[in-house]
């Protein structure tokens, strides 16, 4: 008998020794750092005001960096396969390409049914019909701006830029871009009738891509444009009135804003022989890499998710860094409130072009990149830059698929 009961106690502080280890192991579990990555150039003190608080509800320790567009596609790529991927990114559309090298698990139900989008909002973040992520903001698409203290009357085709070039005594170009960055350049091949990709095959051997290539090379010959002017260039000279024009995306608005005021106008993107150039679009929008299917890993997901789409988040992420909310009846409602100047940029959304999001785009950029600085430092025709832009995004194109397998 005193054996049993010997036995018996022995058992019970097993247990309570177990369960004084699982409460402690949980507790380390929940103890972690939260780590988010963005491309919103100045957001960071922003989200760190908005996500804390959720941080705070674990004991956890929230991390906030952000990493240029440029840079952030491969960075998030590198921390996969290393295994230390940030808990929450918020990316452009067409990162979900690479959702399976991203290792992006499918979004649920129940955080679809919460959040409550209209049904084609979730097309930003589709691919094969399976949302991998959630919508944040809509735009990232380009604009012309314009200082009114330098244009009476502001052009609308890009023949007007050309020959105020050529017949006007000008020792500095009239407009000025991130010339050499590709996201700009892929406006110019829907304007002669082209595009990068068709679903998920890839379109970039076309005249349309050749055609762009010369008129884009044209632009900087005839000097309407420095070709060597980078984002910071163009910014800067644009505000200290170097450049009449400049072409940047709807994420500057503010910014040229806060240092032109009443002097800063915004069109359309300008016209060629009666063709529209329409802009590409896209959302940024959250993601969770690394396949993070835990109970724990779902739920704060959410809480983020939750956060981030509030109507008070929504408002100050508006009100301070421009991104205009996914949810149309909040970027409505905000509208009512702000310069006129955001009609033309929702306008340019609603006539523009969705970026589009298969691994198609994704390999695509790749050969663009290369094609467009073989044709830059080579003397090679536009045609045959075309062919080298084809060649590498099919090759990355089969990379993406093994992946994937």
């Amino acid at each position: 008998m005193l054996l049993g009961i010997e036995a018996s106690m022995k058992y019970r502080q097993c247990t309570l020794l177990l369960s004084f280890i699982a409460v402690i192991t949980t507790s380390n579990c929940y103890a972690k750092q939260i780590v988010v990555w963005h491309q919103k150039d100045g957001a960071t003190p922003l989200l760190e005001k908005l996500l804390t608080p959720i941080a705070d509800s674990y004991s956890a320790e929230l991390s906030v960096t952000y990493i240029s567009t440029t840079d952030l596609k491969t960075a998030l790529i590198k921390s996969v396969l290393n295994k230390n991927e940030p808990d929450l990114a918020l990316v452009p559309s067409d990162f979900f390409g690479e959702y399976a090298t991203l290792k992006l698990s499918p979004i649920s139900d129940a955080m679809k049914q919460k959040v409550q989008f209209e049904d084609k909002l979730w097309d930003f973040v589709k691919v094969n019909d399976v949302a991998y992520g959630v919508p944040l903001a809509l735009g990232n698409h380009l604009l012309m701006y314009y200082n009114k203290r330098l244009v009476k009357e502001p052009v609308t085709n890009w023949q007007q830029l050309i020959e105020l070039s050529q017949t006007e005594d000008r020792t500095k170009q009239l407009i000025g871009w991130n010339y050499n960055e590709l996201y700009w350049f892929i406006n110019f091949i829907p304007m002669f009738g082209g595009m990068p990709v068709e679903g998920n095959t890839i379109t970039l051997n076309q005249p349309s891509v050749a055609k762009a290539l010369d008129f884009y090379t044209d632009l900087s010959r005839a000097n309407v444009v420095d070709s060597g002017c980078s984002y910071e260039c163009s910014f800067q000279r644009f505000i200290n009135g170097d450049f009449a024009y400049t072409i940047n995306g709807d994420w500057a608005y503010k910014q040229f804003k806060a240092e032109l005021g009443d002097a800063l106008g915004v069109k359309s993107l300008p016209e060629y022989h009666g063709r529209k150039m329409k802009s590409y679009y896209s959302a940024i929008a959250m993601i969770f890499p690394g396949n993070k299917l835990s109970s724990y890993d779902n739920e704060i997901n959410q809480k983020l998710a939750d956060a981030l789409l509030s109507e008070q988040a929504q408002k100050l992420l508006f009100e301070t860094i421009g991104l205009l909310p996914a949810d149309r009846n909040l970027r409505n409602e905000f509208l009512e409130s702000v310069d006129k100047e955001y009609e033309i940029i929702i306008d340019s959304i609603d006539n523009g072009l969705m970026l589009p999001l298969t691994p198609a785009m994704s390999a695509a950029w790749a050969g663009l990149r290369k094609g467009f600085d073989y044709f830059s430092a080579n003397n090679v025709k536009s045609e045959r830059a075309a062919k080298i832009m084809q060649q590498v995004a099919q090759r990355q194109l089969s990379t993406l698929q093994e992946h994937k397998d």
